[in-house]
């Protein structure tokens, strides 16, 4: 759900994203709305309504899913694709969901790849670029370790000169 409002300091209207979880029963819903209400109370900030979505597993009947959302005031059923830059729907197939780090990774380094750099400058890019693009998502899931393996290989051939030696072949 998302607020928005002033604070009784000097801070302009301030949004902030609140993402809860709950068992998707009648009770549970009528918690949330006690706890965002007391939120409201003592902080004096609204929830906007509009901008607010709920998500509900597979597992949810219509039924349920239409009282929930009536006791709680949200029409939207929705869920991102990404919140915060991570993945929202992990599910069991990691690989492809995670895929867009090892993506990201590649893009980096074929930019790398068509410079000619010194072994300190592969050494800054590979430790402050490379091995930091996957790092937030390490810290919030479990990678799959054939990603890990496939990132950690990009880096290797970037950094003992694979590209060179591909080139010269072909």
């Amino acid at each position: 759900m998302e607020t928005g409002g002033t604070c009784s300091t000097a801070h302009a209207a301030d949004d902030i994203d609140i993402l809860l979880f709950l068992k998707a029963n009648v009770d549970e819903a009528d918690v949330v709305n006690r706890m965002i209400t007391t939120y409201c109370d003592a902080s004096g900030q609204q929830v906007n309504l509009s901008k607010s979505s709920i998500f509900f597993s597979k597992g949810c009947g219509q039924t349920l899913k239409d009282g929930i959302k009536a006791l709680m005031h949200v029409e939207n059923e929705s869920l991102t694709e990404r919140y915060l830059g991570l993945p929202t729907g992990v599910g069991n197939s990691k690989n492809g969901v995670f895929k867009y780090l090892k993506d990201r990774v590649w893009k980096r380094i074929q930019g790398w790849m068509e410079q000619s750099l010194s072994a300190g400058g592969k050494e800054v890019l590979i430790k402050a670029v490379a091995q930091a693009i996957p790092t937030y998502s390490m810290g919030c899931f479990k990678l799959p370790r054939g990603l890990c393996q496939h990132i950690n290989l990009l880096i290797r051939k970037f950094w003992w000169g694979w590209y060179y030696q591909w080139k010269a072949q072909n």
